[in-house]
């Protein structure tokens, strides 16, 4: 039969416990494609697509949860709709 320790309380002394909540912050961003039926203006695909992280944006306040959509220039093409949305979309 395995011993048995007594254990013995010699003293109590009162101390002040704290909750912490951590929480990290960070930004992510991707690239995902959107259909518009064209409407016969200018095409803006002249020049060269930003990279995603060369593009400006608002600076968010600490820990904001939000998503925000922004186009990117140079980065438009038409194409036949497959949906019969029109004879082109954008």
């Amino acid at each position: 039969m395995a011993d048995t320790v007594k254990m013995q309380i010699k003293d109590i002394r009162p101390l002040s416990a704290y909750v912490i909540q951590l929480k990290t912050q960070y930004e992510e961003r991707a690239v995902s494609e959107s259909e518009a039926p064209y409407s016969k203006g200018p095409v803006d695909n002249a020049g060269t697509p930003a990279e995603l992280w060369d593009i400006v944006v608002e600076k968010p306040k600490d820990f904001e949860d939000r998503a925000e959509t922004i186009p990117i220039l140079y980065h438009v093409n038409t194409r036949a709709c497959p949906r019969g949305a029109g004879p082109r979309c954008f």
